[in-house]
């Protein structure tokens, strides 16, 4: 089985706009670095004797302005150093500042190649070559750090602005509200005919095991089954992975990234799957800090789909620009691995956050035609709110969201988060709000206790009128297929994940073993 790892990050330096005269403060600068960027080098020690003589070396600077005789500035580092390597160097690098002056603008590292055209290869730039990989990573980390840190105010920010207004009321009579609308929200579901009985697509149970060993074996490939198989002492981390997740069959990994902790980049599996004929993009749900964040980064952002403009999670729909590329040339190496003669085909998989990314990634695949002549489907376990209604019907025909009972995910966006404190603030004070007469405690505890279905049901359309109003709502993507844990499976629309389902459940229902025996359940019922 054969596993190639991703290109290292190369970081790109836009700095580097300095004048020409400031060339020798970048030299300066490295004088201290090396030690704390590029490790250990026996030519610092060099450039920190030089360093001490600057006090000195200033006054010759000062004497070579007044007569224009930059030989006497190196004449003058002789007499304090004696000649040295540093000092013949300098005198090389003088004799070429002329051509250096035209290095104002220039990248860093191109100014550090210059300064080798003019004074030849030395160990100096060496260590100025070696001190700017260094900043150039260093900078690539301050990006990163930088936008983790725009995440989390943006995250702080949301949820001061949420859960303001609720501050003040006690904690008892918010749980007491939020189990009452969880009350009328059944009663009203019961008021709702079922919707028809569907069928789930072919192999639904294999991409559930993909998705699920793209969590990796040290987090036991999900524990798609509940409890994991031991794994061999000498496997791979890809082969320990699939065996947790217990796939069979011929399967061929072609990139296996799974302790990623970069911001905007889940773990992710891509692989070949000789068995269904498929190349199999799997990427993984949230487990570390950096994946909570592209969770947390809510705030809708404009996006582009078949020339429809609309909304997506901003988050999930940055990792999956950040992605599309790496996971598309992946894809290219093993639909040329894949055997047979028939038509080949791709499936884009994941779970939660997993799901989301995926099913962004094959709408960004789609709408740019990456691979128009093979077939692109995406399955999305626990699709989180990714676009607006009208792109998340447009993915109907390439991509399909499994939702079990009330997992919380699939229904969880910043506006029905809005509306569910909404709801909560109005069942806290009804008369506050002018529905005392129909949602008051007296009243809803004298129509539960007569079974008064239609009672509830109707103090649920009172409260949904206020508290629902909340913009920029999202729904996952494409066709989107209930599964109960009888067995059963209806097609429902993405007005059904209008809003958070508040039932003892909620959260249990979002992990990828429920999952599992539901999809088991559906496939014996059908079978």
């Amino acid at each position: 089985m054969a596993r190639s790892r991703s290109p290292r990050r190369q970081v790109s330096d836009d700095a580097g706009s300095d004048r020409a005269s400031a060339v020798p403060c970048r030299v300066v600068v490295a004088v201290d670095t090396p030690d704390q960027v590029g490790g250990q080098y026996l030519i610092s020690s060099v450039l920190r004797r030089v360093s001490n003589g600057l006090g000195t070396a200033s006054g010759f600077l000062a004497e070579a302005g007044e007569a224009g005789d930059s030989d006497s500035v190196e004449d003058g580092l002789d007499q304090v150093a004696a000649p040295n390597l540093v000092s013949s160097v300098l005198r090389r690098v003088s004799g070429g500042l002329e051509t250096a002056s035209g290095l104002a603008g220039d990248t860093t590292a191109n100014i550090v190649d210059r300064l080798g055209q003019v004074a030849g290869p030395n160990p100096v730039l060496s260590v100025l070559r070696r001190a700017n990989i260094g900043f150039e990573a260093a900078s690539g980390w301050l990006s990163a750090a930088s936008a983790a840190g725009r995440v989390v105010t943006t995250a702080l920010a949301m949820v001061r602005e949420i859960s303001g207004p609720i501050v003040s009321i006690p904690p008892p009579l918010l749980f007491a509200a939020a189990c009452t609308w969880g009350r009328l929200q059944q009663a009203a579901a019961q008021q709702n005919p079922p919707a028809a009985e569907v069928r789930l697509p072919a192999q639904s149970e294999r991409w559930l095991r993909f998705a699920s060993a793209s969590y990796g074996h040290t987090r036991l490939a999900g524990l798609v089954d509940g409890v994991s198989i031991p794994v061999l002492e000498g496997d791979s981390p890809c082969d320990a992975a699939l065996a947790c997740a217990r796939i069979e069959g011929h399967v061929e990994v072609v990139t296996f990234e799974e302790a990623t902790h970069m911001l905007c980049a889940p773990g992710h599996l891509v692989a070949v799957d000789h068995s269904s004929g498929a190349v199999v993009v799997a990427l993984r749900g949230t487990v570390s800090v950096a994946d909570a964040l592209v969770d947390l980064a809510y705030k809708p952002e404009d996006i582009r789909l078949g020339g429809q403009r609309g909304i997506a999670h901003g988050g999930m729909l940055r990792a999956a620009k950040r992605l599309q590329d790496s996971l598309a040339a992946c894809v290219d190496r093993g639909l040329a691995r894949l055997n047979g003669h028939g038509p080949k085909r791709v499936v884009v998989c994941g779970h939660s956050l997993g799901a989301g990314v995926a099913a962004l990634v094959t709408a960004l695949w789609r709408d740019a035609a990456r691979f128009p002549d093979v077939g692109v489907e995406c399955f999305a376990f626990a699709c989180p709110q990714v676009l607006d209604m009208e792109l998340a019907s447009a993915e109907e025909a390439c991509t399909t969201t499994v939702v079990l009972e009330d997992d919380i995910v699939p229904r969880a966006s910043f506006a029905t988060i809005q509306d569910l404190r909404n709801a909560v603030l109005i069942l806290s004070d009804p008369a506050k709000h002018g529905l005392e007469r129909s949602c008051s405690s007296t009243v809803l505890r004298a129509a539960e206790a007569r079974g008064d279905v239609a009672a509830l049901a109707a103090a649920y359309a009172d409260v949904r009128r206020l508290a629902c109003t909340s913009s920029g709502r999202l729904f996952p993507a494409g066709k989107l297929i209930w599964l109960s844990n009888e067995g059963q499976a209806r097609q429902l629309a993405p007005t059904d994940f209008d809003e958070l389902r508040i039932s003892p459940d909620m959260g249990s229902d979002h992990m990828p073993w429920c999952y599992m025996k539901a999809v088991q359940a559906v496939s014996r019922v059908n079978s």
